[in-house]
């Protein structure tokens, strides 16, 4: 790393360290894979936060540890060393209050739209089989599915699946939402009605949703999403840069200021 990614990098953790209580923080996080015997180092040494009501984007090259660093904070994955927190608690494992959507929707092609959505509460013993279908097809409803309860993923849209997608990590009333891609797949006008109904939940008081974390590439999306962004270097990969987002919502991306941020995380990219 460069003297002015040490040094962003350090105003980075810095700056983490005065909010108080984040909800997500990861500690010097190092993740190596073993490729024919050989060490492949794919996170060098990444330290982060995201703190209450905060949206934080992660982006950086292909193949910088953007989508292993998300599934080790989401347990997915352990790291090779560091440490990822919820609240003080070292995360070592799936759990409820951290819920993940994905690029490729993940759904069960012989299960409901309803069905899937459901299917995280299957296993829960605090929650009648009344009461989780009432919450999963409210949640269907809040992503724009009503009525579409009974319809198998084969029969929707890309869009329609991701909705699904959505409701179903929303159904388990989560604290943290980390969402890898979610858009990508999508064609242009519909990630566009999606990131904005995506939105309107996340601010909507009555959420469980407290903070979110994104990976993406799309930098107008990071800067129509984001709070704060989280720029990675080449694999192996280690923070370069920070850039908070301090923009009215909704954003207007025609304006100069929407710009100017773009040009900023770009010129961390290039």
């Amino acid at each position: 790393m460069t003297s002015q990614g040490n040094q962003t990098a350090s105003q980075t953790i810095a700056r983490d360290q005065s909010r108080p209580n984040p909800i997500i923080s990861a500690e010097q996080i190092c993740l190596n894979y073993k490729k024919d015997k050989e060490v492949m180092p794919v996170i060098a040494g990444v330290s982060m936060t995201a703190s209450n009501d905060q949206f934080v984007t992660i982006t950086g090259p292909s193949g910088c540890g953007k989508s292993s660093l998300l599934r080790i904070i989401a347990g997915l994955i352990k790291p090779t060393s560091g440490v990822a927190k919820y609240h003080d608690s070292p995360i070592r494992d799936t759990r409820r209050e951290i819920s993940m959507i994905f690029q490729n929707f993940v759904l069960l092609p012989w299960r409901t739209a309803l069905e899937n959505v459901m299917f995280p509460l299957t296993s829960r013993r605090d929650i009648s089989e009344s009461e989780a279908k009432k919450r999963c097809i409210q949640a269907l409803c809040e992503v724009g599915l009503k009525d579409f309860e009974n319809v198998y993923p084969g029969e929707l849209s890309g869009g329609m699946k991701q909705r699904v997608g959505i409701a179903r990590a929303l159904a388990v009333e989560p604290e943290v939402l980390l969402m890898d891609e979610p858009f990508n797949s999508l064609d242009n006008l519909t990630a566009d009605h999606l990131r904005r109904d995506i939105y309107s939940l996340l601010i909507n008081p009555n959420t469980s949703i407290k903070t979110v974390i994104m990976v993406s590439h799309n930098v107008e999306e990071i800067v129509e999403l984001s709070d704060k962004v989280i720029i990675l270097s080449p694999r192996p990969g280690r923070v370069v840069g920070e850039v908070e987002i301090d923009l009215p919502r909704p954003r207007n991306k025609k304006s100069a200021a929407f710009s100017s941020y773009e040009d900023r995380i770009y010129s961390f990219l290039s």
